[in-house]
């Protein structure tokens, strides 16, 4: 998946998908793991803009 095909949906369909499986502490790692990926993709000028997912 391209990085611009993230969005809010596709974000929340994650975390409901891997609360099946993982700690809510774990998923929310990965989500601020993402998060950060973004802010340095713009820092970089890889990305124009970061996703508000809420």
């Amino acid at each position: 998946m391209l990085a611009r095909g993230i969005e809010y949906d596709v974000v929340t369909a994650y975390v409901a998908r891997r609360l099946e499986q993982a700690s809510p502490s774990t998923v929310l790692y990965e989500v601020k793991l993402l998060r950060r990926m973004f802010r340095l993709a713009r820092r970089a000028k890889k990305a124009d803009s970061i996703p508000d997912w809420g």
